[in-house]
């Protein structure tokens, strides 16, 4: 999953949360295309995460060096 979310924005800023869930909503990591980062919104995702890289060594972790994109 992607997202153009734009955690910056002045109603981001004032209240985080709804944008927080929708993210959370969208699956356990959403690439946010803006920033070019993984989002991972559940302590259950940030706490494995480490062991899935090791266990993927070798394989890109963005979606965008996978396409071949700049």
């Amino acid at each position: 999953h992607s997202s153009l979310i734009n955690l910056f924005d002045d109603a981001a800023l004032d209240d985080p949360y709804p944008l927080y869930r929708q993210l959370r909503d969208s699956g356990p990591a959403v690439w946010l295309l803006r920033y070019d980062v993984w989002f991972l919104g559940r302590w259950d995702v940030v706490r494995t995460a480490p062991l899935e890289e090791d266990r993927h060594a070798g394989l890109t972790s963005s979606p965008r060096a996978k396409r071949g994109g700049p």
